[in-house]
C-alpha cells in the first residue's frame, strides 16, 4: 500500500515550500510515500502556504503519517495527524522529533521517535488546524481526510485549505 497526497487549496492559496520526508521512500512523479506495506513506516509532509501575493507565509505545517495493524482484517491501515510549529508548546516533543530528524541528515531513529510521540497512548491524532491569513478578518483551516481506492492498496492522504472568516 502506497500513502499518496494530494493538495485542495482555496483559490489564491498556493505552496511556498514542500518535503516529504523520508525523501528516499518518496515517489515525486505519483507524490506518495511507498510504504512496503510496512506497520513499522512512518513519514511526514512539511510545507508552508503563502497567497498569490506573497503577502504573507505560513508557520511550517507537519502532516505526520503511518501506517498501522488493523486487529480484525490482519491488513495495515493508515493514520495521520497534522500540527503547526506554532504550537510548540502544546506538541514540543513532536516538533523536536522533525528537528532532530533535519538535524540528523535523515536518521531513521528519529521517525521512529516521532511515530512513538504521535501514537502515544491516549493521544489524539488532529486533523485539522487553523492558522492566522493575509487577511485578519479571515483564517485559514486546514483540514485531513484519506481516500481509499482499489480495494485497499491504495490510500492518498487529502490537504484540504480553505481560507474562513
Amino acid at each position: 500500500m502506497n500513502l499518496a497526497t494530494e493538495f485542495n487549496l482555496h483559490p489564491g492559496i498556493q505552496l511556498a515550500s514542500f518535503a516529504a520526508k523520508p525523501a528516499d521512500l518518496w515517489d515525486t512523479l505519483r507524490q506518495e510515500f511507498v510504504t512496503g506495506n510496512s506497520e513499522k513506516f512512518t513519514g511526514f509532509l512539511d510545507f508552508q502556504l503563502t497567497d498569490t501575493a506573497k503577502t504573507f507565509i505560513s508557520p511550517r505545517i507537519y502532516v505526520v503519517c503511518g501506517l498501522v495493524a488493523d486487529s480484525a482484517s490482519g491488513d495495515v491501515k493508515p493514520w495521520m495527524s497534522i500540527y503547526s510549529s506554532l504550537d510548540k508548546e502544546r506538541y514540543g516533543n513532536l516538533m523536536d522529533c522533525v528537528d532532530e530528524y533535519y538535524n540528523s541528515y535523515g536518521e531513521e531513529y528519529y521517525l521512529h521517535q516521532l511515530r512513538d510521540c504521535v501514537l502515544a497512548e491516549g493521544n489524539i491524532l488532529p486533523h485539522e488546524i487553523s492558522l492566522p491569513s493575509s487577511d485578519a478578518a479571515h483564517r485559514l483551516c486546514i483540514s485531513l481526510a484519506t481516500l481509499q481506492r482499489y480495494s485497499g492498496s491504495w490510500h492518498a492522504i487529502t490537504v484540504n485549505v480553505s481560507n474562513i472568516g
